[in-house]
């Protein structure tokens, strides 16, 4: 009895097993054919590079239609059972894919990180960073300018600019504008920074702008960091930081039709600028405050906007439900009022382990929500909603309060900014690395 049993279960495992597989539906198998397609596809023209690059040389169009029509192959017997089906067919994904590869190619072969070097022989030298990759060796980057008489104890300074908060809901002109992303800069030099932190590589995350919706407050920019630690295997950690830029506040939303009270149209308050903060002779840790949101809009003045981020603790939120900002460390962006498609975070990294940000701007009002305050040191606070008891004024967010970590034993240089520069990178996140080439003497 026990083989006849044994044979049974084993007849009726596989009739378990084949209903299982049933149930996952011809659909499904033809999705993971076409993601095995895909995978091949990947695998063919990673090959074809590596193949072509000994000789310095980029892969043959030859090679890459062999690895096309492949794709194509693969993709059409996934469809044929008509179980899934893609618009446009393989060709909609090829370039995507192919595109990935490619910038995974250059990411592999960027070296030193810098997207863009400006050298102006005896003034300076610029190293714009690489805006998909999130990590860069200074220790190669010296050496890559050593022609120029770039040593390891040559000055540099690290520019970090913050993410702009988003403007109000613009309808008609009426809506706050967004407060500018701050500004952290720290000098050192190459010895310096080995020194104190045992190594010359350095994470940077830029801080994506504020974005906006319909009758909503705009979200505040998150800021950008500049760290030694890997911010997607930790997070934030304050002696492992050496700039926080803080974002700047999100504009109140504005609304064109005479919705307050019936006869007032709403006008939003603009959001607070980030904080500025450089390196100077003090060996401690320095925090510049984020500006409060705006107060006076046109001839009115209500004190409805979301406060600063501050060395203490997040700015205060100003109410209707809006919230303060983090406390340290509080890097994202916070959400304008009644804004539910948000866009918060860092343009160069996802997935990353960071949290806190800048307090949420107050919903609901008269379809008119605050500002959200900016990411930071500390998060800016959010701003009030448009409603008659706020004078039909929305509040915008406060400002993101920005961070910098001094390195024992570093140079100085006169020729080192020391007022906030433009951002190369317009209202998104930015990092830049300046050498000094003779402008310091």
């Amino acid at each position: 009895m026990r083989p006849s049993l044994f044979v049974t279960s084993n007849a009726l495992m596989a009739l378990l097993w084949a209903s299982t597989a049933e149930a996952l539906s011809f659909e499904t198998a033809c999705e993971n054919a076409k993601l095995s397609a895909a995978a091949r596809y990947h695998q063919c023209l990673t090959r074809a590079y590596k193949r072509a690059n000994p000789h310095g040389d980029e892969p043959s169009e030859e090679a890459i239609a062999r690895c096309d029509e492949r794709f194509d192959r693969g993709f059409e017997r996934a469809e044929a059972s008509g179980a899934c089906r893609t618009p446009g067919g393989s060709s909609t994904l090829r370039e995507p894919l192919k595109a990935g590869v490619q910038q995974l190619v250059d990411n592999l072969m960027a070296g030193t990180g810098c997207a863009d070097l400006s050298i102006v022989p005896g003034d300076v030298a610029t190293c714009s960073v690489n805006k998909t990759i999130s990590a860069i060796d200074l220790a190669a980057l010296v050496d890559q300018l050593s022609d120029f008489g770039v040593t390891d104890d040559t000055t540099f300074w690290i520019q970090a600019w913050g993410g702009n908060g988003s403007n109000g809901n613009v309808c008609c002109n009426f809506g706050g504008r967004g407060g500018t992303g701050g500004y952290a800069q720290v000098t050192t030099s190459l010895n310096a920074l080995r020194s104190w932190y045992r190594t010359t590589e350095l994470y940077y995350y830029l801080g994506l702008n504020g974005t906006f919706g319909g009758s909503a407050g705009g979200d505040g920019g998150t800021s950008t960091l500049v760290t030694i630690n890997d911010l997607t295997q930790g997070g934030v950690r304050l002696v492992r930081t050496l700039l926080i830029a803080g974002g700047g506040g999100g504009g109140g939303a504005g609304r064109g039709a005479r919705v307050c009270a019936g006869q007032f149209r709403i006008i939003g308050s603009g959001g607070g600028a980030g904080g500025v903060v450089f390196s100077g002779s003090s060996p401690s840790s320095v925090v510049v405050r984020g500006q409060d949101g705006e107060v006076f809009v046109g001839q009115i003045t209500v004190d409805n906007s979301g406060k600063g981020g501050t060395g203490g603790g997040g700015g205060a939120g100003n109410g209707g439900g809006s919230e303060p900002g983090g406390d340290p460390t509080a890097p994202l962006g916070g959400r304008g009022g009644n804004h539910d498609t948000l866009q918060i975070g860092f343009a160069n990294a996802s997935g990353t382990e960071v949290t806190g940000g800048g307090g949420r701007g107050s919903d609901g009002g008269n379809q008119a929500g605050g500002g959200g305050g900016g990411g930071g040191y500390t998060g800016g606070g959010g701003g009030n909603r448009g409603v008659s008891s706020t004078e039909c004024v929305s509040g915008g967010g406060g400002g993101g309060s920005s961070y910098v970590e001094p390195i024992p034993n570093s140079p100085r240089c006169s020729a080192a900014p020391t007022t906030r520069p433009a951002n190369p990178n317009s209202v998104e996140g930015f990092v830049q690395i300046t050498f000094d080439l003779g402008a310091c003497e």
